[in-house]
């Protein structure tokens, strides 16, 4: 059977772009040691931007529960019993399946 040249150009530039994607998709380098440099406002904010910062800090340091809206699938009573690598707010260790 012949195939048209087109649907065979299709074909390779697909597998092309497929392979290409596999060789540049993005991994967890994972927990990073040192000094976290995180976790406080960036420097130079307002006393306004600063003091709604420290408010948003203190909301993710909350103890929340349902009745505050916990959903059916959050596991545990703060956004900051996971979000602490490298500091509070920072990404999660947890992995889940």
């Amino acid at each position: 059977m012949h195939v048209p040249i087109i649907s065979r150009l299709k074909w390779c530039l697909s597998g092309i772009a497929f392979l290409a994607s596999l060789c540049l998709a993005q991994t967890d380098p994972g927990v990073r040691g040192g000094p976290s440099g995180a976790g406080g406002p960036v420097a130079g904010l307002s006393t306004a931007l600063t003091a709604a910062f420290n408010l948003g800090l203190t909301n993710f340091q909350e103890v929340e529960d349902v009745s505050d809206g916990l959903g059916p699938r959050f596991n545990s009573n703060s956004c900051v019993s996971c979000h602490t690598q490298p500091a509070v707010g920072g990404t999660s260790v947890v992995r889940r399946k």
